[in-house]
């Protein structure tokens, strides 16, 4: 927690052009959060359940996390002297993520996720030097372990969607799967070559 009275000291040393650039940097940051919440919600919540509990558990932690994160970003905009836009409309407009895709399977839930932290992480990489070069060490210090969370939660999922991938192949590669790819292309191969014999014959035909 950063203490009111230093901030106070900041926004009377500080002046209404940077305390304005501050603000907008942390608003672009906090419109962010409530998209990146409300994609790993979305993902959270269409898992089936069932078949991947844990994913679904994974999700719910990242959600938490940056909901924490985000109340900490809004805090620090309104000590600052200014008004944190945290709305989802707010969101709609300033968030530049990607939209999440709504018809996609468990699998792809994962490089979705996977992406928009990336995206996000990305972000607030950028906005922390921006921070620092206006003089606020505490703000660049927050975004800083934002960063860092959002970097682990990162490397847990790519994880993830990795083995995910992994399971898909070696699915596929089962004798049984293979034995059944082999029969579909040998019975697809014996279609074409009766057609064809079909065609030649009623070429040929006097």
């Amino acid at each position: 927690m950063i203490d009111d009275g230093k901030s106070d000291n900041m926004i009377q040393s500080t002046s209404f052009e940077k305390r304005a650039q501050l603000n907008a940097l942390m608003n672009q940051c906090l419109a962010e959060m409530v998209d990146l919440l409300t994609q790993v919600k979305h993902a959270c919540w269409n898992v089936k359940r069932t078949q991947t509990a844990s994913l679904h558990e994974l999700f719910d932690e990242i959600a938490k996390e940056v909901e924490c994160y985000s109340d900490m970003v809004a805090e620090r905009i309104v000590q600052l002297g200014g008004i944190a836009r945290g709305t989802v409309r707010a969101a709609a407009v300033y968030s530049r993520l990607d939209e999440y895709p709504l018809v996609i399977g468990s699998g792809n839930h994962i490089e979705a996720v996977a992406r928009a932290l990336a995206d996000f992480r990305r972000d607030v990489h950028v906005s922390i030097g921006e921070i620092s070069a206006l003089g606020d060490g505490d703000t660049a210090n927050l975004f800083l372990e934002i960063c860092c969370e959002i970097d682990k939660w990162l490397k847990i999922v790519r994880a993830r969607s990795k083995t995910a991938r992994e399971q898909v192949r070696n699915h596929q590669l089962t004798p049984a799967n293979v034995f059944r790819n082999g029969l579909a292309k040998q019975k697809s191969a014996a279609a074409h070559f009766r057609f064809l014999t079909k065609f030649h014959l009623k070429r040929v035909k006097p």
